[in-house]
């Protein structure tokens, strides 16, 4: 019977970071920490991958947190690619085993013989140490491994395993992904920014001719790249080939709008008996426009003036003058982006002026200053109204954010 597909769910995906592992040196080019949980306790996997002389070495540190009676019997890694070993090590009697490799795939193995374990009676280290270098330079990426729990489980995981750079690897496209299968009913892209769709079908032999993935938007179908690919499973000598359709949506490709995304899984009668394979599903792509770019703000100061008048009295002199005296609050703002350079406001009317010094001032701080006005009022009457103007940056030597802003006016009455 030929093999029966699985619809591709998801794409894997682990971080790659510096190391928190104090035992997983600063020079490390990658490292990662994963928890597996089974029925009989969590176990932390730590795993360093360090370069020298132009071979990597992937070091796999196993902390058991279970029942201390229990421990970890074995551990599978898989690499991608017929990687070479170079040398494997592990703790005590552990066999460190690496098999004979594929056109596509490689595995080691690191056991504890189970005679040499007395049942209830935990003869493991609760922490546990296991490498393997391989003789050549690799990407760390995301490999499919089994932990083994002294004859009691096996447990199928992914951590950071060795991969050829030479190996097809499969297509990462730019912006988000749009999931058919496993995400939302409606999903939300940015016109002005990429996005990307990639399915197909697993196999766990050869990929059959009638495997098929089609994308349909609103109805009209959509042109795919078609790639097949090899990868390891977690056991040995078993891989899985892949075929993955995928679309690259490049920037503007699409105008704002929702659009009806249909996915179609296919496979032949002959190739996955007794029905063979069809299964559909249909989203909603909302296409949302992008907010416009912020103008830059330049770094400048930008002074703003504002005046209060405050009280005026008049009364004669003693040389028979009516002489009116005024006083006028101003305020000096820098809503600006840097500080703004010390100067000088002129207050004046038609009757008076006086200038003040500004210092200088941080963004967002202000100055008052109190400027006194005096004149003479002819034939003994009080002026009502009268217009006072303010300016700061009097010689407009100053470069500002807004050169419209520095001067103000009011009117003023002198009872």
């Amino acid at each position: 019977m030929r093999t029966t597909a699985i619809i591709l769910l998801a794409t894997f995906s682990l971080s790659i970071t510096a190391s928190a592992d104090p035992a997983c040196p600063g020079t490390a080019i990658a490292s990662d920490t994963t928890t597996v949980t089974g029925a009989f306790g969590d176990v932390v996997v730590d795993v360093c991958i360090t370069r020298s002389a132009g071979m990597d070495t992937y070091t796999y540190r196993l902390t058991y947190l279970g029942d201390p009676a229990g421990s970890v019997c074995g551990l599978l890694v898989s690499g991608k690619g017929d990687l070479e070993t170079t040398s494997m090590s592990g703790p005590g009697d552990w066999v460190a085993t690496a098999h004979p490799v594929t056109s596509c795939a490689s595995w080691w193995t690191w056991s504890e013989p189970l005679f040499s374990i007395a049942p209830g009676f935990p003869m493991l280290s609760r922490t546990l140490t296991l490498s393997v270098t391989v003789g050549e330079e690799t990407v760390p990426a995301p490999m499919p491994c089994t932990l083994a729990f002294c004859g009691k489980e096996s447990i199928l995981f992914w951590t950071l395993g060795p991969s050829d750079p030479a190996a097809d690897a499969r297509f990462e496209g730019e912006g988000p992904r749009v999931n058919l299968v496993t995400g939302p009913v409606l999903q939300t892209v940015l016109r002005c920014e990429p996005w990307w769709v990639q399915h197909g079908l697993i196999f766990s032999e050869s990929v059959p001719a009638s495997a098929s993935f089609s994308l349909f938007l609103d109805g009209v179908e959509v042109p795919l790249v078609r790639e097949v690919t090899c990868e390891p499973f977690a056991e040995v000598d078993t891989t899985q080939s892949y075929v993955l359709f995928h679309r690259q949506f490049n920037p503007d490709e699409l105008g704002a709008g929702v659009y009806e995304l249909t996915g179609v899984w296919s496979l032949a009668v002959a190739d996955s008996p007794p029905d063979g394979l069809y299964f559909e599903r249909t989203i909603s792509v909302e296409v949302l426009d992008c907010a416009p770019e912020p103008i830059p703000v330049p770094s400048l100061p930008d002074l703003r003036l504002s005046i209060e008048p405050g009280r005026c009295a008049c009364d004669w002199a003693r040389d028979q003058t009516y002489v009116c005296d005024a006083s006028i609050t101003v305020t000096v703002t820098n809503e600006g982006t840097v500080e703004s350079p010390a100067t000088g406001i002129r207050v004046g009317s038609r009757y008076d002026a006086a200038v003040a010094a500004v210092p200088e001032l941080q963004p967002g701080a202000a100055y008052q200053v109190v400027v006194d006005l005096s004149f003479e009022s002819n034939w003994g009457k009080e002026p009502c109204p009268f217009e006072i103007e303010a300016m700061v940056d009097i010689s407009n030597s100053i470069e500002e954010l807004d050169e419209e802003n520095n001067t103000a006016s009011a009117e003023l009455c002198c009872p």
